[in-house]
């Protein structure tokens, strides 16, 4: 598959008008919400793309016939077919039953033999192949991540101005960090002191 068709993203909370006040979303209501973050998909992610979601996808609780067209409704709107959806804690399990193409907690995504992506809904602190290289990806902290690891980054749309990350889009912030960090090394590399030596 060509690289530049991957896309992630997470955290859309369709529907839920709650979100929009704990997140601070620029939205006046859950539809101008939702209209403005499924626009913004299907402007990039195309119909053979692929969509790794990772979680809370929409607000509803119960599999009442209402929210299962509601979650139905949806979907049918995101244009992408190739939907890799891992679940989150907003998205019920009769969710994962019925409507996910893919229901794993973790999932490893290999590019190449040097680039492997660690995909979950929730942030983790010592991922699989992480001293190797591996870059974790992941949603649930609305861009309010506890902590700081230059080597993971939350994919949801509350970090990105409620646009899905392009492959080439992880590889470009990683690659600055990469850099930032060889910076940082080499400006504390003190000449002087005889510890270094």
């Amino acid at each position: 598959m060509n690289q530049s068709k991957i896309w992630f993203s997470s955290d859309w909370h369709l529907g839920h008008e709650r979100c929009i006040e704990h997140c601070n979303r620029p939205f006046a209501n859950p539809n101008e919400m939702d209209d403005a973050i499924i626009h913004n998909i299907n402007s990039k992610v195309q119909k053979d793309h692929v969509l790794y979601f990772l979680g809370d996808f929409a607000w509803v609780r119960n599999s009442s016939v209402n929210n299962v067209e509601k979650v139905i409704s949806y979907r049918n709107r995101i244009r992408c077919t190739n939907f890799v959806w891992t679940q989150g804690n907003h998205d019920p399990d009769w969710i994962k039953h019925r409507f996910m193409d893919f229901a794993r907690d973790i999932f490893e995504l290999k590019i190449t033999k040097q680039e492997l992506y660690v995909l979950s809904h929730y942030p983790i602190h010592n991922w699989h192949r992480k001293r190797y290289g591996a870059i974790h990806l992941h949603g649930h902290s609305h861009g309010k991540s506890f902590g700081y690891d230059p080597w993971a980054l939350d994919v949801g749309v509350d970090t990105n101005n409620f646009q899905p990350y392009n492959l080439d889009d992880i590889r470009d912030i990683m690659n600055a960090r990469r850099l930032l960090r060889a910076n940082e090394i080499i400006a504390n590399d003190d000449p002087d002191d005889p510890s270094e030596h």
